[in-house]
């Protein structure tokens, strides 16, 4: 896998319905606003994952 770009936004795999919005970008790590079904989440260390691949195996929820 190759470092990921500062994408504005991606869909997850095949569920169009999931969307992520990165909100910065630092050296290692990428925050974005991961959004399904009205559910927010924060997704971190995703430095190494492409957007295009099936949905990310974790994340964090953050409230």
């Amino acid at each position: 896998t190759k470092p990921l770009k500062c994408f504005n936004q991606a869909v997850i795999g095949s569920n169009r319905r999931a969307r992520l919005t990165i909100t910065r970008c630092q050296a290692s790590k990428l925050f974005v606003t991961f959004t399904e079904r009205k559910k927010h989440f924060c997704v971190f260390s995703l430095a190494y994952y492409d957007l295009v691949i099936p949905p990310i195996p974790y994340y964090n929820t953050m409230h």
